[in-house]
């Protein structure tokens, strides 16, 4: 019989998990926005009464696809090295590096150099792994499919004051915690391999949904973190290539 999920064994498998030193990860920012209300129609317009009808139906129709489409299509793919804590990750033409508290953001591939060096403000992987150092209660949940291979599931949650102190960069708040007692008891899922190695984190509610999934461990650091990573947009890592290779070019030219 396995011993009983308590704070203390989760903080040991996340230690487990960063002990490996860097992961290839997935990593997706769902927000759920509040379904539009269905007005009753007016009387006005007369002969165009149909046409406007018509045009306000289409018009929330398409407002609700785009809001739909932008909550689905924020998903990042990218690599977490956990000795440096640092990540780099390409959501598809737009990527993010992420050094301690900085951060560097910008379309996909674009020298770190050119862009402005902001404080890490933005949601990303780092944060769910810095709040399981928060964690004060854990339910188990049985097994669940992950990537086709079975994870125990657990439910938790995490206190932000108590992670933000031994988290390296700090924690900016998630959206949706309105209040400071939300943040005492932020919800938490986690999913563990059969060897307690962290593969799956989860944190949401009612307004946005975090996901980080940690799809190889022990994996190898990217080599160049000097440009935003292309993970994602084949398109600007042709670009990249076709840049670097002119310069070479040039380079040579200039010392014959």
């Amino acid at each position: 019989m396995s011993p009983p999920d308590t704070p203390e064994s989760v903080l040991q498998a996340l230690d487990r998990t960063l002990a490996t030193g860097c992961a290839r990860v997935r990593f997706e920012f769902a927000q759920q926005f509040p379904a539009l209300p269905d007005f009753p129609p007016r009387r006005r317009g007369g002969v165009l009464r149909p046409l406007i009808r018509a045009a306000s139906t289409a018009g929330k129709r398409a407002f609700t696809a785009s809001l739909d489409k932008l909550a689905k299509d924020l998903q990042g793919e990218g690599y977490i090295d956990f000795r440096a804590h640092r990540c780099a990750l390409d959501y598809g033409s737009y990527a993010l590096i992420v050094v301690g508290d900085r951060m560097w953001s910008g379309r996909s591939g674009r020298p770190v150099a050119t862009l402005p060096d902001e404080p890490a403000t933005f949601i990303e992987p780092m944060w769910l792994l810095d709040l399981v150092r928060g964690v004060t209660d854990v339910e188990a949940q049985g097994e669940e499919l992950v990537s086709g291979r079975r994870r125990r599931h657990l439910r938790a949650h995490a206190d932000i004051s108590r992670a933000a102190v031994v988290a390296p960069a700090g924690l900016p708040v998630p959206i949706g915690a309105a209040r400071y007692g939300d943040l005492l008891r932020l919800p938490l899922e986690l999913w563990l391999d059969e060897d307690d190695y962290i593969r799956r984190l989860r944190q949401g509610n009612e307004t946005a949904t975090l996901t980080l999934e940690l799809v190889e461990l022990d994996a190898e650091a990217p080599a160049d973190w000097s440009r935003l990573p292309t993970f994602r947009s084949p398109q600007e890592a042709e670009m990249c290539s076709r840049a670097a290779s002119r310069a070479e070019t040039l380079a040579s030219v200039t010392l014959r």
